[in-house]
């Protein structure tokens, strides 16, 4: 039996980092986790087995700590029910099946340790030689997939994550070179060291600044500042705020300094500091625990052979300084079981009913697990199904795997997102249609009524999430002129994305636009409405370049507002700030400069333009105008059903 796990994790170590499949949304991820649980529970129901016939089971010694961490992770996810589903079967197999996996080698012999050391140095070799081939001919054949044709495709899910493999395993495969007294193994282990540097040094030059791979990171400062917000609230602070739920703290919390990189508008997955991200999605229970293991391994560091104490240093580091993914955290708790005190284990005799009743539990759980992982792993099949159908351009395949990844997920908020988006595209399709029939309303009054039920159970899955808001109030804003009462629902649930995400500068200039576009339909027996809603979307405007001064696009709006509000010297001045803002060679500068000289035409006179605020290294170009709101439907406008439109959000904490 302890071969059959022994060679269990071999076949862990060796695949995890190589294998994807396209056959998921997610390709790498996935097909990994899959792998990842159906592995261990095969140990697991091994175990059980033998527990169910011999009535005995071995106990490694010094495992108290890394239990307590595996406990932490579920006293974390009973304390956070938002996104509890998509945590179960995402974050929480990785920590707690690393919790597990770090046990089981803790239990294997000195030969063994071995084996799996140089196991995890083949896959790293293979992996290197993969990322080579990927980055100087495979992102260019003509045959890969898509997600293929790029150089920052990697098994491992990116070029940082597969380059921290080979910064962690490099340095003791060149170790076993230098003391390896076979010269067979010196070559091997050489050659293999040589690899991984030359694929280290290829994805290195390849990350400086400027070039094809460079890193979008969230800084280790940022992630330290969300953690000091953490402790703002006890419960946050002690329990986490939820595995999954990172990107909900970091908008309702975002350092403002972000505004001015090239991060401003990006919502990252997870912190830049896998030890960080733990303290913040599971709490200072989980950190505890885990550092107690972490102290009581490093307490015992001369005592280990130096390959393994390097390997565990490595990963020390890694854990310290960058984000995981579940290769990454794999390679994590095996150091930890690489490095534990080689002691003897302990053996526990059960008498035949608790043994039986233990092995059952145990068995029925691993059968439980594998069931809804199984699930998700469907849903993950036909959302990918529903990509390949949507680059056909096959609507009925969109929508019936949209479903039945919904069926088999009905919890996983993202499907019901992007189902949301997708019944509304359908209905604005539908409704292009020249000559409407009843049938038709019919059809477009249910799409609409689908897309708007979709969107409002996002945000009860998430109700802190303000992109399932933002995605609720673009609906709405899309039923405007179509829907009976859209215009206040829209507001309505964009300002509860705001008060969720209150320093996105994009967001505002998508509210200020909904105001502006609201002003500009009022007609003229309605200028008092009109310049109350034209207030709103200059304020909106101008709190986006508060959060980011050197947003072009933010200027060019309020530009615009102010023009239509009659004020043509703020509009102006607004436009010439924009102008500052661009790059010159882009089309965005040419048609501002443009504006800009009309809007010259009309000041009384030219005013001081000898100040200019300073040119930003990366200007936020790309200018676009408020989307214009949709046209009527012939026939007057849609009555949705009432549950379908309550305008009025439900309350909120915020973490």
């Amino acid at each position: 039996m302890q071969k059959f796990v022994n060679s269990t994790i071999y076949i862990l170590a060796l695949l995890i980092p190589l294998f994807f499949l396209p056959l998921a949304q997610n390709p790498t991820t996935t097909p990994k986790l899959t792998l990842f649980v159906v592995l261990l529970i095969t140990v697991i129901v091994s175990i059980g087995i033998r527990l169910f016939t011999t009535h005995k089971i071995k106990f490694p010694a010094d495992t108290l700590p890394i239990v307590l961490f595996a406990l932490s992770i579920v006293v974390s996810l009973f304390f956070n029910p938002e996104s509890r589903a998509e945590a179960l079967v995402t974050k929480a197999p990785i920590y707690i099946g690393g919790a597990l996996l770090a046990i089981l080698v803790s239990a294997l012999s000195e030969t063994s340790r071995r084996k799996l050391l140089y196991t995890l140095i083949l896959s790293s070799t293979l992996l290197a030689i993969y990322s080579i081939a990927q980055l100087t001919f495979i992102h260019s054949l003509a045959s890969v997939p898509s997600y293929m044709a790029s150089r920052a495709f990697s098994p491992v899910g990116s070029p940082l994550l597969a380059l921290a493999i080979f910064l962690i395993t490099t340095p003791p495969t060149l170790y076993l070179a230098y003391k390896s007294r076979s010269a067979l193994f010196r070559l091997l282990f050489g050659l293999a060291g040589t690899i991984m540097i030359i694929a280290s040094s290829a994805y290195i030059s390849l990350m400086l600044k400027g070039q094809e791979l460079e890193l979008a990171v969230l800084p280790f400062r940022a992630s330290w500042f969300l953690s000091l917000e953490l402790l703002k609230n006890f419960k946050n602070s002690l329990f986490g705020i939820g595995l999954n739920n990172f990107p909900v703290l970091f908008t309702t919390a975002k350092p403002l300094f972000l505004n001015s990189t090239k991060l401003w508008n990006f919502i990252p997955a997870g912190a830049g500091s896998e030890l960080l991200q733990i303290f913040i999605t599971a709490g200072l229970l989980a950190l505890i625990t885990l550092l107690m293991v972490i102290v009581r391994t490093l307490k015992n560091l001369t005592l280990y052979e130096v390959e393994y104490r390097i390997f565990l240093v490595g990963n020390l580091l890694a854990f310290l300084f960058l984000p995981f993914s579940l290769v990454n955290a794999i390679f994590f708790f095996l150091a930890l079981g690489l490095a534990s005190p080689a002691k003897p284990s302990s053996t526990q005799t059960f008498s035949p009913l608790a043994a039986r009743s233990i092995a059952s539990i145990a068995i029925a759980i691993s059968g439980f697990i594998l069931y809804h992982q199984g699930k998700f792993a469907l849903s993950e099949y036909y959302m990918f199904q529903a990509s390949q159908a949507q680059a056909k351009a096959d609507s009925q395949k969109i929508y019936d795997n949209h479903l039945s990844a919904i069926k088999f997920s009905p919890e996983i908020s993202a499907y019901h997102l992007t189902y949301s988006r997708l019944n509304l595209t359908l209905a604005a399709s539908l409704s292009q249609k020249t000559d409407l029939t009843e049938q038709d309303r019919t059809n477009i009054t249910t799409l609409i009524s689908q897309s708007v039920r979709e969107a409002k159970y996002v945000t009860s899955l998430r109700p802190n999430y303000a992109l399932g808001w933002q995605n609720l109030g673009n609906i709405y804003r899309e039923l405007i002129n179509v829907a009976q009462g859209a215009d206040q629902y829209a507001i309505n649930n964009y300002a509860q994305a705001v008060s969720l995400d209150p320093a996105n500068p994009a967001l505002r200039i998508d509210f200020g636009g909904l105001f502006y576009q609201l002003a500009a339909s009022q007609g003229e027996d309605k200028k008092t409405e009109r310049q109350a809603l034209l207030t709103r979307a200059v304020q909106e405007f101008q709190t986006a370049i508060q959060l980011k001064p050197d947003y072009a696009n933010a200027y060019y709006n309020l530009s615009k507002a102010l023009e239509s509000a009659g004020n043509i010297e703020g509009s102006f001045q607004a436009m010439q700030s924009a102008v500052t803002y661009l790059d010159p060679t882009s089309l965005d500068y040419a048609t501002a400069v443009s504006e800009l000289e009309t809007l010259r035409t009309k000041l009384p006179k030219a005013p001081d333009t000898t100040q200019t605020p300073d040119i930003d290294e990366s200007p936020a170009g790309d200018l676009t105008d408020p989307s214009p709101l949709p046209s009527p439907l012939p026939g007057g406008p849609i009555i949705l059903p009432e549950e379908s439109i309550d305008p009025t959000p439900p309350a909120t904490s915020n973490p």
